[in-house]
C-alpha cells in the first residue's frame, strides 16, 4: 500500500508543496495569527514566503474593506 504525503497550496502563488515546506497562519476573531504548532483552531492558510504573505495580506484587507462598505 501507498502512502501519500499531504500537500497544500500557497494561497498567494497557488504553488503546491508540502506542509513542512510552508508556513499556517489562522485567521482567528479577524486577526491572521502565525501558525506554529499547526493546531490552532479557526480558517487556516498556507503560505511559502514573506512577499507571498504580503500580498496575501494585501488581498485580505481589500477584500474586507470591500465586504465593510455595503
Amino acid at each position: 500500500m501507498v502512502t501519500t504525503q499531504p500537500v497544500r497550496m500557497c494561497v498567494s502563488c497557488h504553488n503546491k508543496l508540502s506542509p513542512s515546506e510552508l508556513r499556517r497562519f489562522v485567521n482567528i476573531q479577524g486577526v491572521i495569527e502565525l501558525d506554529d504548532t499547526i493546531k490552532q483552531p479557526g480558517r487556516g492558510y498556507y503560505v511559502c514566503s514573506d512577499e507571498c504573505l504580503e500580498k496575501f495580506k494585501k488581498r485580505k484587507l481589500k477584500t474586507k474593506n470591500k465586504k465593510g462598505n455595503n
